[in-house]
Parts: structure tokens; C-alpha cells; sequence
């Protein structure tokens, strides 16, 4: 659809051509490729520093790292990870637009989306925000409300606990959005 070429175009456009796809992170993206390029050598969970570190969340640096284990410690390559990443925020957010408002929540959910400067913006550097909301989001396709969570199957009950819970390694600061949604649910 439209929407989504729209929002690979403007994500790609930026993350290439405003803040160049080669170019070398700096504050929190550095110390998220340090953490990935550690874990894909094998070096542990290291900062930038290159002392062991807790001082971020594991699942965007282990996501990254896995990554960078087929690509090498290309920033290019999360660069064009959250690109994906990103145009998957705008599909994810038309899914559940759908299942929430129907065919005109979801088409004005979908271009608010593909067109928010900021969720433009956070598909140019190397963030937790787009698998974050990749995660939440895909929570809610699966499961648009608890009944329908745990009526399906306990499988899918599962898999959308598991997504959640994957959400919060990846970005614990966002734990009370994923409360509030539940309840929103309820």
C-alpha cells in the first residue's frame, strides 16, 4: 500500500541522506553499537568504555548484535534495520487501528503514522524506540483485547506475554505505556 512506501521513502530519505547512513554514532546510539559489536565478538555485555556494563537494557543490543554477527559492526546496517523497523511501526500500527476503529481509524492511524516526524526521525539512529514499538504493537495485532489474548489459544497467550516481555528488555522506561494499553483493553 501507499502507506508504506511512503514511510520506507521518508525513513530511508533521512537515515540516508540527514544523518548518512555510514555515519559514526554518538551519545546513547554509541553506546548501543559498542554493546552490539561486543556481544557479536564474543566480549560481553561492554560499553563504549569497554568495561562491563548494565547501564542499558539487553534486547535492542542483543537484537543488534545478531545483526552485526551477518553484517559485520556496520551501523549501516542498523540504520537500515531501523528502517525496517520503522515502516513495521506503520504496518503493525494499521493492523491495530483496524482491529480498534475500522477501515478509517486504521487508513488515519497508518498516515499519522507514516508521516510523524518524530517516528521518522527515531528510524535514523541506532534506538530501542522503533523494536520497542514493534513489539508492543505486534502484541496488540495478535491480541486487540485480553478476551480475544486468551480465548484463541494458550499459545497465543503466550506469544503475546512473551512479545511484552521482550518489550520491556527493550525498553523498561516504556513498562507503564504496556500497563495503561492493558487497561485500556479491559
Amino acid at each position: 500500500p501507499a502507506i508504506l512506501v511512503v514511510a520506507a521513502l521518508s525513513r530511508f530519505g533521512f537515515s540516508a541522506w540527514v544523518v548518512g547512513l555510514d555515519a559514526m554514532p554518538k551519545g546513547d546510539e554509541a553506546d548501543y553499537h559498542a554493546i552490539a559489536t561486543h556481544l557479536a565478538d564474543g566480549a560481553g555485555f561492554r560499553s563504549t568504555e569497554e568495561v562491563p556494563t548494565a547501564r542499558r537494557p539487553p534486547a535492542y543490543p542483543v537484537f543488534l548484535s545478531l545483526l552485526y554477527r551477518a553484517t559485520g559492526p556496520d551501523p549501516a546496517a542498523g540504520r537500515i534495520a531501523q528502517v525496517i523497523l520503522g515502516v513495521m511501526v506503520v504496518w503493525l500500527t494499521v493492523r491495530v487501528g483496524r482491529a480498534w476503529f475500522g477501515d478509517t481509524g486504521s487508513a488515519f492511524a497508518g498516515w499519522f503514522s507514516a508521516l510523524n516526524p518524530f517516528l521518522v526521525f527515531i528510524s535514523g539512529y541506532l534506538l530501542t524506540e522503533n523494536l520497542y514499538l514493534v513489539l508492543v504493537l505486534g502484541a496488540m495485532a495478535l491480541a486487540p483485547t485480553p478476551r480475544a489474548a486468551c480465548a484463541s489459544s494458550w499459545r497465543r497467550a503466550a506469544l503475546v506475554g512473551f512479545l511484552l516481555g521482550l518489550a520491556a528488555l527493550t525498553r523498561p522506561s516504556g513498562l507503564p505505556i504496556v500497563e495503561w494499553m492493558l487497561a485500556a483493553m479491559i
